[in-house]
C-alpha cells in the first residue's frame, strides 16, 4: 500500500489536479499465499487490475487509506478485482 501510494503521488504530480484515479495492473502469482520451498512460479502469473486513487489534497494518511481500500480490496478479492490468468 505504501509503495502504491508513492507511485500514485508521483503520477498525480505529472497528471495534474484534474486527474482523480488511474487503473493499474498488479502482478500476482496464482498459487495463493507463500510459495513452498523449491517451487518456481512458472507460468502461474496473473494480474489484478485495480483503481489507484491519486492524491486529493486530504493529506497523506487519507490518501494511504484510500489506496489501501481500493488496491488492497482488489488484491483481497473485493468487487473491484478482475483477475487474468496468463497460461
Amino acid at each position: 500500500d505504501v509503495f502504491a501510494t508513492l507511485v500514485a503521488g508521483a503520477l498525480g504530480d505529472e497528471l495534474g489536479a484534474d486527474a482523480r484515479a488511474v487503473s493499474c495492473a498488479i502482478p500476482v502469482h496464482l498459487y495463493g499465499g507463500a510459495l513452498p520451498p523449491n517451487t518456481a512460479v512458472g507460468n502461474h502469473i496473473g494480474a489484478v487490475v485495480a483503481r489507484l486513487p491519486l492524491p486529493s489534497g486530504d493529506g497523506p494518511a487519507e490518501h494511504l487509506r484510500a489506496v489501501h481500500d481500493d488496491v488492497g480490496g482488489a488484491l483481497r478479492g473485493g468487487h473491484r478485482a478482475i483477475v487474468a490468468y496468463a497460461a
